[in-house]
């Protein structure tokens, strides 16, 4: 269940589009609530992949898909590593095997031609 500050931020990111995966993530971040971190969540839209974390300092990126190509899972750490995204503040979030797999299906999806 998102949190107000949550919502607020999505929707802010979102621009209008329901995002195609909408996950809540193990990974954390200072979003300057003294000893609290906020927990990352991860949309992905047609074109972006949008993180947030609500806080006093709330933080939001927005990578385009085409900046995350080269993404993989690591099965040994359990983090989904979004590459490259070289601009990116957050490369690496923590998820489940399965949840991550979507997150890769929307990355990696192609467009499909009819001849």
């Amino acid at each position: 269940m998102m949190t107000n500050g949550e919502q607020s931020l999505l929707d802010a990111a979102a621009h209008g589009e329901t995002p195609i995966v909408l996950l809540k993530t193990s990974s954390t971040m200072d979003v300057g609530q003294w000893f609290l971190n906020g927990r990352v969540w991860i949309a992905c839209f047609a074109e972006r992949v949008v993180m947030f974390a609500a806080g006093k300092r709330p933080y939001a990126e927005e990578i385009p898909v085409a900046e995350l190509a080269k993404s993989f899972y690591n099965f040994l750490t359990g983090e989904l590593a979004l590459a490259p995204a070289l601009a990116a503040k957050v490369r690496r979030v923590k998820l489940a095997p399965l949840d991550a797999n979507k997150i890769l299906e929307q990355i990696n999806r192609k467009e499909v031609s009819h001849a």
